[in-house]
């Protein structure tokens, strides 16, 4: 019965925001190429549109302005794979800047995948939650489009009918590619083969077909209704099957991403093939949008960034910046901060410091040099340069000697370290060893955080501390003279992914936030 509810609130979400779709949707084929003549503002504007030049291998634009069941469908499949599979021959420059880092990224996560599923609860309640959730959203997903396109046909509605049509054409093409590369990876599944994750072991783990489909039909509904609500929903309903694929312990990391982007880009291909821009919905270009002098200049409303560590050296800096007046709209009980939001803050600083003296700003002036070195990607990207890089973040160690007897009970008595992660600590040599790294590719972040952790063994809690605890509490006593172990412990503090739509972020992981006003919340 849920299924059904999400699926027919997702078809009714579609016709409610037509209207903003027509007002803002571009034909994607009126590429920089098309041709434009206008005599007078009254006159009507008439152009002349080529075929779209990314997808040549496609049916041309108005051969099958229905989009019909059978033989056109069956055409369409057939291009669609044929592009597929020919793409990497005719890839150009721009296509390797985006591919290229993916397959490095990619790589990384394999490498890591079988650490990064450990980290991952495995109770038997949380895994059937997981799993139920993946697959009501996926149901949900595929219950839209059909719905779309049985709906639209019944009620004459052209554009309703494209949406099922075309949503279900990528959801088919990106399935039959997940399943040939199954055969192929035979790849076991995290709760098999003891979790390593080994390829050609006989499994049916790589890549995930669940979100193959869910990014397919997503992404297809969020451009032909391009509403602020639709994306939420579609979005979101995808996002969640990604995420709880890992935590299901369905798949590994690079399964689910590996999955995804197929969904993506066979949505993003046949749409902007076989959409018919007079029907709604939004252009697919490279998320950019004009400019007055008729360029195209890349829209940082729409490019994914990842958020700064709460404990990092930038929050200080900027809120010495704040409070010399240099930065006015910076929200500071709001955190944390993407690192495109701190560039923007920057750019705000330097223009506010054009005028002060230099003299009396020295201390302000060292601060924006600093933090525009830490920044210098994301400024370049404010001004139009490409939303695409893998960085590590850093790489760092920490060790701590504690020479007393620290607390470790903050909820009863008090802590020795507070806002430090959860990590352990106790009398006498402490280690933590980390690294962070972070990539973004167009709309997409992405950012992982893992440390070793290290702390000796302690004594237990006195007896009469146990007895005060559990008359407290009511919960049972420890038994007297309990040792706490040593700790040795790879831990994931954060990994997430994240997606920017129109300065709407949207991020699913594991990740930190700020819940309280001051700096111990």
């Amino acid at each position: 019965m849920r299924l059904w509810i999400v699926s027919v609130m997702l078809v009714i979400l579609l016709p409610i925001e037509q209207g903003s779709a027509q007002t803002d949707s571009q034909p994607p084929s009126l590429a920089p190429d098309a041709k434009t003549e206008s005599r007078d503002s009254s006159i009507p504007v008439t152009r002349s549109v080529k075929p779209h030049e990314n997808s040549p291998t496609f049916l041309p634009a108005g051969e099958d302005p229905e989009n019909r069941l059978f033989t056109p469908f069956m055409k369409h499949l057939a291009f669609d794979q044929k592009q597929f599979w020919t793409a990497p021959f005719h890839m150009d420059r721009q296509g390797a800047e985006v591919f290229l880092p993916f397959v490095g990224f990619t790589g990384g996560l394999i490498a890591g995948d079988a650490w990064i599923s450990r980290q991952v609860p495995s109770s038997t309640s949380q895994i059937n939650r997981s799993v139920n959730i993946s697959d009501y959203a996926t149901y949900s997903l595929i219950g839209a489009a059909g719905a779309s396109y049985f709906w639209g046909n019944f009620v004459h509605n052209d554009h309703l009918r494209e949406t099922g049509f075309l949503a279900g054409e990528a959801a088919l093409n990106s399935t039959a590619v997940a399943y040939l590369f199954k055969t192929i990876s035979q790849r076991p599944r995290p709760l098999e083969d003891h979790g390593n994750g080994t390829f050609s072991y006989g499994g049916a783990s790589f890549p995930s077909e669940h979100s193959a489909i869910a990014w397919s039909v997503a992404s297809v509904i969020a451009h032909e209704y391009p509403g602020t609500l639709t994306k939420i929903a579609v979005y979101g309903l995808a996002s969640a099957v990604t995420l709880t694929r890992v935590t299901g312990k369905q798949h590994f990391s690079s399964d689910v991403v590996v999955g995804s982007a197929l969904g993506w880009y066979f949505a993003r291909q046949i749409y902007r093939a076989h959409h018919d821009p007079e029907l709604g919905g939004e252009g697919w270009g490279r998320f950019d949008e004009g400019s007055d002098n008729g360029e195209k200049v890349r829209n940082p409303a729409n490019m994914g960034s990842p958020y700064m560590p709460l404990d990092s050296w930038v929050y200080p800096a900027l809120e010495r910046l704040t409070a010399l007046g240099h930065v006015q709209t910076a929200y500071l009980g709001m955190r944390p901060w993407t690192r495109m939001q701190i560039a923007q803050l920057l750019e705000e600083a330097n223009e506010n410091m054009q005028d002060s003296d230099a003299e009396e700003d020295n201390a302000a002036q060292k601060l924006v040099v600093a933090l525009r070195s830490e920044f210098v990607d994301e400024s370049r990207r404010l001004d139009g340069d490409t939303n695409l890089g893998v960085t590590l973040d850093s790489v760092y160690t920490r060790f701590t000697g504690i020479s007393g007897t620290p607390l470790r009970d903050g909820y009863h008595f008090g802590q020795t370290l507070i806002n430090d992660y959860g990590r352990p600590y106790s009398h006498g040599f402490n280690d933590v060893t980390g690294i962070s790294t972070h990539a973004v590719a167009g709309p997409f972040s992405f950012y992982v955080r893992g440390e070793y952790q290290h702390a000796p063994s302690a004594p237990g809690l006195p007896d009469q501390a146990g007895q005060v605890i559990s008359a407290v509490d009511h919960v049972p006593a420890p038994p007297p003279g309990a040792l706490v172990p040593t700790t040795d412990r790879m831990d994931l503090l954060e990994g997430y992914v994240g997606i920017q739509l129109k300065d709407w972020q949207l991020t699913f992981g594991k990740q930190e936030l700020w819940w309280g006003a001051d700096t111990s919340g």
